[in-house]
């Protein structure tokens, strides 16, 4: 049972997510419900999902709506109320973890001839680094929208903890339409969302395992590409991104790191960062989110050593943009190139060192010394 009279409604389908009052962007929206009335707060009370876009949120605790109430409900001021001794509440049990069926799973992981994200990825990288990009992090193919892909999420054991379904367009974003009513449709849901739809389309009751899922299991819950831990040495660096799309392309740009995706800022927190202890992190939010990552990092700097990304920041690119929309610039040879000649300088350049010395007429000069001890100047011919 939650402790706060006044909580966030937890996620059960987007019937829970309404239109933030500041972006107006439709299912982003999460109101504050009274746990002891069972009602919504008015509907300034909220948050906003957008957080680097929007970061709406007004908390009915730090407004003093709260205090207001309770002086309404009491008859007394708050502040001259003698404060009570609560006893301290019993631990409250772990939370079962629940799964999706690992034959829901299995038989998705095929089609992609049929998949626009697999589609996508062939036009910047060939067929073959493709589909090694689509075997590494486990995408599947839904026929909910016909062409869409399925981000799994698969813990540390490799249960499927849930799973992001996507339909993309040919320039590798996500899918909208507009509706007749002028509200725009993004075309991005989850799997056990698309088989209860399936269920009450049919006329089908929904499973036992379906039932509970939707009741228990938190949304994103855990990082995009955890997987990959059992097959990478400790040393190599994670990098977190927002976005499991943005995760798959970075890897086929940098696979000097390890590729995550975290899904939203407000799901970057210790819980899901757990299986990356003492690891070494860095973080690449989306242009504009720098400021809230880097807050973020300082709080989780127990669990791991974390540094942030200031890339997008530094680069003239649009509003929003992720790491993607910043790497799909270059071509993929191209840039793995530059990016090997790089690391091949600094390895040259790691061999060697400067000196600096007065010479008799009072002029500096400097000398690169080899790795042998003496000026590289003299193994030229």
């Amino acid at each position: 049972m939650n402790d706060y009279r006044y909580i966030l409604q937890p996620y059960r389908g987007m019937r829970s997510r309404h239109t933030c009052p500041q972006c107006k962007k439709p299912k982003k929206y999460i109101r504050y419900l009274d746990n002891k009335t069972g009602k919504y707060l008015p509907y300034d009370y909220g948050k906003c999902e957008r957080l680097n876009n929007c970061g709406y949120h007004l908390n009915p605790y730090t407004d003093g709506y709260a205090k207001e109430v309770w002086k309404k409900e009491n008859g007394k001021d708050w502040r001259k109320t003698k404060t009570r001794k609560w006893a301290k509440p019993p631990a409250t049990p772990k939370a079962e973890q629940h799964y999706i069926p690992f034959e829901i799973f299995k038989s998705s992981l095929r089609s992609y001839e049929n998949n626009r994200f697999y589609q996508y990825l062939v036009k910047l990288f060939g067929p073959e680094k493709s589909a090694d990009l689509m075997q590494r992090f486990y995408i599947g193919t839904s026929k909910y929208w016909p062409g869409s892909t399925v981000f799994w999420l698969l813990d540390g054991d490799r249960k499927v903890a849930g799973g992001q379904i996507v339909l993309f367009d040919a320039s590798g974003h996500t899918h909208r339409m507009t509706k007749p009513d002028g509200s725009e449709q993004r075309f991005n849901g989850w799997v056990h969302t698309a088989i209860k739809a399936n269920c009450e389309k049919s006329g089908q009751p929904m499973p036992a395992w379906l039932k509970s899922y939707i009741e228990h299991s938190p949304k994103f819950p855990c990082l995009f590409g955890l997987s990959q831990l059992t097959e990478t040495i400790t040393t190599q660096p994670i990098a977190i991104v927002e976005a499991a799309k943005t995760a798959v392309i970075a890897s086929g740009y940098l696979p000097e790191f390890v590729w995550m995706a975290v899904g939203s800022l407000s799901y970057l927190n210790e819980k899901r960062l757990s299986p990356l202890r003492d690891r070494n992190i860095i973080l690449f939010p989306d242009q504009g989110g720098y400021q809230r990552w880097k807050q973020k990092a300082a709080e989780l700097s127990s669990l791991a050593k974390i540094t942030v990304s200031d890339l997008l920041e530094n680069n003239k690119v649009e509003p929003g943009s992720d790491l993607a929309d910043y790497l799909v610039l270059y071509a993929p040879k191209e840039f793995l190139a530059e990016q090997e000649e790089t690391q091949q300088v600094a390895t040259v350049k790691a061999k060697y060192r400067t000196e600096t010395w007065t010479r008799y007429d009072g002029v500096q000069v400097t000398n690169i010394i080899n790795e042998h001890g003496y000026p590289a100047l003299w193994d030229e011919p």
